[in-house]
């Protein structure tokens, strides 16, 4: 699925305000419409901070902030010498707000700025406004003429900073560049928001839970669970982490170019033709034939790598679930990914026990045959497709607590119901 931002950079600063309505100053941010076909999906916000500012940022949580959803941090450490950019992206559930005033970038960018000048001189007015004494204060309390004292609750969620969701932190040093992706930049935050539909089971566990995990006021329930899914997302991160950054480290990684002299023919070489002709970006391991990729599902991201193997004339496809089974999930989930497997004729579903990692393989074995991209296309589509598919479900099970058969009952009945539209 191929997502199209379109992007504009505004020509003055875009002040939002945390829960005190302090101000948080973003310097010309360039604001992003996320595009599915005809549809806008998303907006995003890229910008240098300081890295005080990026202290703050931290220290307060702002931009839902939380140190549960954020995975390591690649490439060293965060110097106070250079800018810190961050990259948020608008909660789904408001971004309908934003669409009211336009659907193209620079129309967006103009009416956020008003907004935020409006309401940067309505708090002005307020911190400078001195209270009538004596017999003039009744008077000048009945009066509408009196300043407001503009509260959190009077600020546009437009502009609240906990209305955003934080995606990437980086810093672009002398000779480095150092950050991490948080969890919002790996799931779809569009589909976990997403009004759900009465008795889709799934999709509501999943909903209940980010939406009690960033509520402004953390019940001890939600913060139990936060803590517990630390350690279960940890896993997972560094191998994403590890993929969205590769490019990075040129001494572990490097891009795909013409300059590879691998045999003609070659499974590795008709596999380079598929991804390159498909437009996926592409990461090989300096020494083998291991790529490394990444695919943007209806439901989230994927991180998915390819092994290949010459001498056994092996192509294997990989897909990694965004989350990890938590301990006390590990025998249910075997039950769902059990359940999801049978019937599946292309792939299966795979859980190590000791980690939790959750991931969907298809293979080929092509000795005494030879690979085309015509037999990559369909492994490869039919494994994202797969898990793409079945994701909510494995989040739901994890989550929101749903049993394995009600959570593969509702992925089936719904594709029976599309299936049922489509002919």
């Amino acid at each position: 699925m191929v997502l199209q931002p379109d992007t504009y950079s505004l020509d003055s600063d875009l002040t939002l305000y945390d829960a005190s309505t302090s101000p948080v100053t973003l310097c010309k941010p360039n604001l992003s419409l996320i595009r599915q076909e005809h549809n806008i999906i998303g907006c995003r916000l890229c910008c240098q901070v300081s890295f005080e500012q990026y202290q703050n940022i931290d220290a307060g949580a702002l931009f839902n902030f939380e140190s549960e959803l954020r995975g390591p941090l690649v490439g060293g450490e965060f110097l106070p010498d250079f800018d810190v950019q961050l990259e948020v992206s608008l909660k789904p559930d408001i971004l309908p707000n934003l669409l009211e005033h336009g659907e193209n970038p620079e129309a967006v960018a103009v009416y956020l700025l008003a907004l935020s000048q409006k309401t940067e001189s309505l708090i002005h007015e307020s911190a400078t406004f001195v209270a009538p004494s004596g017999e003039d204060l009744a008077a000048e309390q009945s009066s509408d003429s009196a300043p407001p004292n503009l509260t959190q609750n009077e600020v546009n969620p437009l502009l609240q900073t906990q209305s955003w969701l934080c995606l990437s932190v980086k810093q672009v040093q002398a000779s480095n560049e150092v950050g991490y992706k948080t969890f919002w930049g790996y799931v779809n935050p569009a589909k976990l928001y997403q009004t759900v539909a009465a008795g889709e089971q799934i999709l509501e566990g999943v909903a209940g839970f980010f939406e009690r995990l960033l509520e402004d006021n953390w019940s001890e329930t939600a913060e139990e669970i936060a803590n517990e899914i630390v350690e279960d997302l940890g896993h997972t991160f560094e191998a994403l982490v590890d993929e969205s950054l590769s490019e990075l480290d040129d001494d572990t990684d490097r891009d795909i170019t013409d300059d590879d002299n691998d045999e003609p023919g070659s499974l590795f070489e008709i596999a380079i033709a598929f991804f390159a002709a498909e437009d996926w970006p592409i990461y090989r391991r300096e020494g083998t034939t291991d790529l490394q990729l990444a695919f943007q599902g209806d439901n989230g991201q994927l991180s998915c790598y390819a092994r290949i193997n010459e001498a056994r004339q092996e192509f294997v496809f990989y897909s990694l679930c965004p989350v990890t089974a938590p301990v006390d999930k590990r025998l249910v989930m075997a039950e769902f990914l059990t359940r999801a497997n049978y019937g599946l004729t292309i792939g299966n579903f795979e859980m190590d026990f000791d980690s939790g990692e959750i991931h969907y393989k298809t293979s080929l074995d092509v000795e005494g045959d030879r690979l085309s991209t015509a037999l990559v296309r369909q492994l490869v589509y039919a494994n994202v497709a797969i898990v793409d598919r079945y994701l909510p479900g494995i989040m739901a099970v994890i989550y929101g607590n749903v049993l394995p058969i009600d959570a593969i009952s509702q992925i089936e009945s719904s594709e029976e119901d599309q299936s049922q539209v489509n002919s």
